[in-house]
């Protein structure tokens, strides 16, 4: 009796630990298939590149590089032991002044990846420029006025081809005009470097003999937001004559205190945003197809 006992107790043993190899083996099973699920479901990117590879640039030279692939955001960098500089998100590069050889610029992504492109900087002495500077003009086609200014309503409203002011007795500071959909947005090549952004505007008082009107102010915008400084002008508006002036304000080797790119003028939302002071006296924003806001881009190549 003792003995079958003993072997009753075996068997017991044995049972119990087939159970816990089985429980064992299960588990086992079930993580493995967790991991394969959560790999399928991760997103796979091409691979962080930057371009060009390699440029040649004179001494103080200038280029935009462009990152392509990678997760994320790109942030530029480059060795400042030179002298160089990089916007560290614009990848514009201005290289070294007083310094010629071989230096890199590197983009990361959101994960850290990296890209590396190199750039051989000569000495302006000994090398023929290489740059091909252009520029290309076309007509702003939206200018809508924002709600705002002395009487809290829109102050500038549509009247046929023009754009003006909506007239009433007080002295004012109009709401904004911001004007926008460039004719030429996307003609600016994607590798060009922005040297200069040019605005023409018409804008009179309604009457002969008043010139108490004031443009205060001009800024580039894009996406409905500042890009670079705003330019203070107070510049008197002159009184509707027989030929109507233009106001310019920019041009080549202006960026308006902003690092612009072809990927910011080729915009749709690219344009610019003007205040203005009205006297007693309607203020005229030409829009006919001969006097529509007009803006020259300015690049390098």
């Amino acid at each position: 009796m003792a003995m079958a006992k003993q072997n009753g107790n075996s068997l017991q043993f044995g049972i119990v630990i087939f159970a816990i190899t089985a429980l064992l083996t299960a588990c086992s099973s079930n993580s493995t298939t967790g991991s394969a699920a959560s790999t399928a479901n991760l997103t796979s990117t091409s691979a962080l590149a930057i371009s060009p590879s390699t440029v040649t640039l004179t001494e103080s030279g200038i280029y935009s590089f462009t990152a392509s692939g990678g997760s994320g955001t790109y942030t530029y960098s480059t060795s400042t032991s030179e002298g160089a500089s990089i916007g560290s998100t614009s990848g514009y590069y201005v290289a070294p002044s007083g310094w010629t050889g071989t230096t890199t610029v590197v983009v990361s992504d959101s994960t850290g990846t990296t890209a590396i492109a190199t750039v051989y900087v000569t000495s302006t002495s000994s090398v023929s420029p290489i740059t091909v500077t252009g520029s290309i003009t076309g007509t702003l086609t939206n200018c809508v006025g924002e709600t705002g200014g002395y009487t809290n309503t829109n102050n500038w409203q549509v009247n046929g081809s023009e754009l003006r002011t909506i007239n009433d007795i007080n002295y004012t500071n109009e709401s904004p005009i911001n004007c926008t959909g460039l004719s030429v947005a996307g003609s600016i090549p994607a590798n060009a470097t922005i040297v200069g952004v040019s605005i023409g505007i018409f804008l009179i008082n309604q009457s002969a003999g008043y010139d108490n009107g004031l443009l205060q102010s001009m800024n580039l915008i894009n996406a409905g937001a500042t890009v670079g400084t705003v330019n203070s002008l107070n510049q008197y508006i002159p009184g509707k004559a027989a030929t109507f002036p233009t106001f310019t304000e920019g041009g080549s080797g202006n960026t308006w205190g902003a690092t612009l790119t072809p990927a910011i003028v080729n915009s749709s939302s690219f344009g610019f945003s003007l205040q203005t002071f009205r006297g007693m006296d309607r203020l005229f924003l030409g829009e006919a197809s001969t006097i529509m806001p007009q803006v020259t881009i300015y690049y390098a190549q």
